[in-house]
This record gives structure tokens, sequence and C-alpha cells, in this order.
């Protein structure tokens, strides 16, 4: 029989696709949000059209007032990002504390853990918890920032040409990459990639986009770890600590790698062969997808708290070794039973995955990877619904 260990590190990495799904749903719904306040900035340009006009003082004034403008509009815009995105880490604290116990509760088939924190400390553990030694508002708010400044600049870039209001709203939209077909959607002038001997331009828009995706997806890597690490200290008469265990395929960090394996108790002492200082993920870089696993205390300690007398005589010989290491996402998935698979990757992935016609990378890239919702996330958790290997 498995020990509980090998079982954990299952229950966890079929949990991370659905993690994976859900940051996805978050950020192509952030995505949007940046698209139409891309909209509502070129519709400000339009009406202040800066462009076809002498460089005189009334050209300067057009450009002070679309300036003024979009400050407001994206200020406006990242203040509602801020409040969506709490709202939703802080339920997704509210899960995976309950995933942690309800994990644990299943392997061992008594349930011994819990894990009921109310909302007010769900939102405090949120706002409290740090991205790189920041909170994650005041990430949002540098990159509001950032966009503000990068638009005024290239604004003055396009009025220093004299470009066209065309190729202007081009420098904050993009255009279309070029199609074999030809070259549609480019704006002649306006120059930022060579594709094949063509142009396009990406426009704010991309680097927007590309920014806000890093901070939702590591922003939720973050509450999850620490929700459930929050969920461990809270159980420590059955757990004694934790191991850092990492996704390990091609966009796998040499950190993340280094680490994979280490353990720590949960006063981040060093107690495997790894002595590493403790370091919760994804605290080593952007866009960390490395967790932390629970390590069971020995059976003897665990019996020794009320109510564990009746532990089945199943889960008592299960109990034992510590969780495998240097296991890829792709080994890990080849080596279930096809009807896991499927229950992992639902059946038309898991088809085109063993005809090698899809990658697990392609399915944990955020284009092209499933969605989720917290909701249905949260109605996964509650009815025990996670993927539980088969013995």
């Amino acid at each position: 029989m498995p020990s509980a260990a090998n079982i954990l590190r299952d229950i966890f990495m079929a949990r991370a696709f659905d993690l994976e799904k859900v940051k996805t749903a978050s950020a192509k719904n952030i995505t949007r949000i940046l698209e139409d306040l891309m909209r509502e900035i070129e519709r400000e340009l339009r009406d202040a059209d800066p462009t076809g006009v002498a460089r005189t003082a009334y050209q300067q004034e057009r450009l002070n007032k679309l300036f003024n403008m979009a400050d407001k509009t994206i200020k406006s815009q990242y203040k509602g990002i801020v409040g969506i995105l709490h709202s939703e880490l802080a339920t997704l604290a509210e899960i995976e504390g309950l995933f942690a116990a309800k994990a644990i509760n299943a392997v061992l088939k008594v349930d011994v853990l819990d894990y009921v924190v109310s909302r007010e400390v769900l939102e405090k553990l949120v706002t409290e918890t740090l991205i790189e030694g920041a909170p994650s508002a005041e990430w949002w708010s540098k990159q509001a920032v950032s966009l503000q400044d990068e638009f005024k600049r290239v604004m003055r870039v396009g009025v220093a040409k004299g470009e066209t209001l065309q190729q202007m709203s081009a420098r904050v939209m993009g255009t279309q990459k070029p199609s074999l077909l030809g070259v549609r959607g480019r704006v002649p002038g306006v120059t930022d990639e060579v594709i094949e001997g063509l142009t396009y331009e990406p426009g704010l828009l991309k680097k927007a986009r590309r920014n806000a995706e890093a901070l939702v997806r590591t922003s939720y890597q973050t509450v999850m770890s620490e929700a459930r690490q929050d969920a461990y200290r809270a159980n420590d008469d059955v757990i004694k600590g934790t191991e850092y265990s990492s996704v390990l395929d091609s966009r796998t960090t040499i950190l993340c790698r280094a680490y994979d394996g280490a353990q720590w108790d949960l006063n981040g002492n060093p107690i495997g062969s790894k002595a590493l200082p403790f370091l919760q993920p994804p605290n080593g870089h952007w866009g960390c997808r490395s967790i932390l696993l629970p390590i069971l205390k020995d059976l003897e300690d665990i019996l020794g708290v009320p109510g564990m007398s009746a532990m089945p005589s199943s889960t008592r010989s299960s109990i034992d070794g510590q969780i495998s290491t240097a296991v890829t996402f792709d080994q890990w998935m080849k080596s279930r039973p096809i009807s896991e698979q499927i229950e992992v990757l639902g059946k038309g992935r898991q088809k085109l995955y063993a005809d090698g016609k899809l990658t697990l990378a392609d399915m944990l890239n955020p284009q092209t990877g499933q969605v989720m919702s917290l909701q249905a996330l949260r109605e996964k958790t509650e009815k025990g619904m996670f993927y539980v290997p088969k013995s």
C-alpha cells in the first residue's frame, strides 16, 4: 500500500491542475478589465486628438487634458482590480485551508484536522501577505503608475514623430501579428517587432496584460501557500513540518529544483537531509508554482491525540516513509491509470495528451489552459471531490 506521504503528494499534484484553472480564470477576467481600460483610453485619445495641430501651447493643452483623463481612468480601473482580487483571494484562503485539512483527513481516514476561520481573519491574511516584501495592493499601484508613465511617454513620441491618430491608437491597443495571408492589421510607421520581415505593434495593452497576469498568478500562489501553512500550524498535533515540492518541468527554476525535497518543522528549522533556509513558495521568484506539502507525525505521536485510538488498521500500515522527490509532472501523470488521468485532465484533454498533441505544459499555460471558478473549486472541496489516487 502506498505511504500516506506519497498519497498526499499525489493529491496535491492533482490539486495543482485545479488551481492553475482558477488562476487562468482570474487572469482572463482581469485581462477583460484591462481591455476595457485601453478602449476607454483610446476613446479619450480620439476626443483629445493631439495630432494634426501645430506644436503650440494649444497642442500641449490637449496633451495635458489627455494625460489627466488617462491618469484618472487608469487609477480608477486598477483600484477596481484590487477590490476584485482582494475578495477572490480571501475566498481562496478559506477554500485552501479547508482543502489542506480535508486532504489529510482523507488519507488518515479519520476526521482529525479542522480549519474554520472567520472572514475577518481571512481578509487580514490576504492584506498582510507579502509578495517580495510588499502587499499585493502596492504592486497593483506600481503597475498603475507604470502604465500612466508609459502612456505619456508613447504619446509624446507619437506627437514628436507627427504620427496620425490611427498610429497613436495602435500604440495603445496594439495591432495584430501578420497572418500567413498578409499584413492584416498593420499600421505603417508604427514598428515594434519584426516577424519574417514584417512588423506589428503590441501596444500598451500587451505589456499591461503580461504584468497583471504575473501578479494575479503570484498573488494566488502566495495566498494559497499562506492559508495552507496556517492550517498546518493550527493542527500541529498531527503535522510536524512541511516539505518543499516543486513542479518539475522545463519552466522550473534552478532555485526550485534545488529546494525540491527540503523539509522543515513548523518553526522553519531544517529537519531533512537538505539543510536549506526556510523558504515558503512563491517567495523565491515571480510565477513560482512550488508548494509546501504537510509531513505527518509518526503514528505513535498521532495515536496519543484524543479520539485517535480507533485508527483504522488500513491506515496504520500506510503512515511511513517520506515524500518522493524528483518526480516531474509528466512522469507522475504517465504513471497513473488512464481512468485517473481522465479524472484529473478531463476525457478530451487526456486523449490529446495520450496522442502527444497536448503537453502538460500546454495545460498549465495561462493562454491555453482550462478555467475554473472559485465557486466550482469550493464545491469540489466541500464535497470532498478532489482527486484521491486509488490504492
